[in-house]
């Protein structure tokens, strides 16, 4: 095996495959490739329509990098403007942890999380030696899809519209909670921080739902990955007082109503292996496990030692 600290240019080898960083013009490529795992590829693919594969500081920018077995490409890897590892393995998880050191010297960031596919990621956060106690959270997931054709709305479901800004005191109250529960954020006023940022986000494309009922929001959830015609469920969130009435499956339904109007066809999310509750909720409406995820969010950055 050939090491090197990645540049722009520099490649690695690891036996006979060559990880090398991705370009803007190498796009049209790695979308391909991702499109053959969609579902498991969902932040990937969003982000690359977002920002294209360029890296820097603004939202959904990252370094890409990719491996290649003679000129196939069989793997891609990307390190994001807030950290976060998220990486496509096909069948080479084997890769994991060299394709992650690829990324992330191309950066030049600590990683805040490694986040995506279950096996690749586990096999990342294993080859590099994280500590169970290094996780804010560490959660693996079930991996969920519905065709929108055969979703079981809920009739509450017509209740849902999109988000408005006069929500969004409401929401950040909403997703500051949602960041202390779900992502076990113990920092109250990072957690507000991060919401905040959050929020920004996602109202500038319409992607945050409500369910309103007379006047109160009872549920929220958002889209957090696009690319159509599929799009992937994050966020949703009931305050405990309103919970076990079904105002998040709902929530979540109206969401999609809406979302097919406009043309999807499919949707994606990931739960918790744990979260009965949740599970419950979206199989209620036909959402059926396809595969594993995983969220692993490390509680403080950590920067990987160069090679030589």
């Amino acid at each position: 095996m050939r090491c090197a600290s990645l540049n722009r240019r520099a490649t690695t080898l690891v036996g006979m495959v060559e990880i090398r960083v991705l370009h803007p013009s190498d796009a049209p490529r790695v979308v391909a490739f991702l499109g053959r795992f969609r579902e498991s590829s969902m932040f990937l693919l969003s982000n690359i329509a977002r920002s294209g594969i360029v890296d820097g500081s603004k939202a959904y920018q990252g370094a890409y990098v990719g491996a290649f077995d003679a000129d196939e490409m069989v793997a891609v890897g990307a390190h994001y403007w807030n950290g976060n590892v998220m990486l496509q393995m096909g069948d080479h998880v084997e890769l994991a942890g060299e394709l992650t050191r690829a990324a992330v010297a191309v950066s030049g960031r600590g990683i805040k999380g490694v986040v995506g596919e279950l096996r690749g990621s586990e096999a990342a956060v294993q080859s590099l030696g994280f500590a169970r106690s290094q996780f804010q959270l560490h959660e693996k997931e079930g991996l969920y899809g519905l065709s929108l054709a055969e979703m079981r709305a809920p009739q509450l479901a017509s209740k849902v519209r999109r988000a408005q800004m006069a929500d969004y005191e409401t929401l950040l109250n909403f997703y500051t909670a949602y960041n202390i529960e779900a992502l076990n954020e113990p920092d109250a006023r990072l957690a507000r921080e991060d919401a905040a940022r959050s929020l920004d986000g996602r109202y500038e494309d319409a992607r945050r739902f409500v369910l309103d009922l007379d006047g109160e929001i009872v549920a929220a959830s958002a889209f957090n990955a696009v690319s159509p015609p599929l799009v992937q469920i994050g966020g949703v969130w009931t305050p405990h007082p309103l919970r076990a009435r079904g105002y998040a499956r709902a929530c979540v339904a109206g969401s999609l109503a809406i979302a097919s109007r406009e043309g999807a066809d499919a949707a994606i999310l990931f739960t918790g292996d744990e979260n009965t509750p949740a599970i419950r909720s979206y199989t209620s409406i036909g959402f059926r496990q396809i595969g594993g995820y995983f969220i692993g969010l490390l509680r403080d950055a950590v920067r990987l030692p160069a090679k030589h």
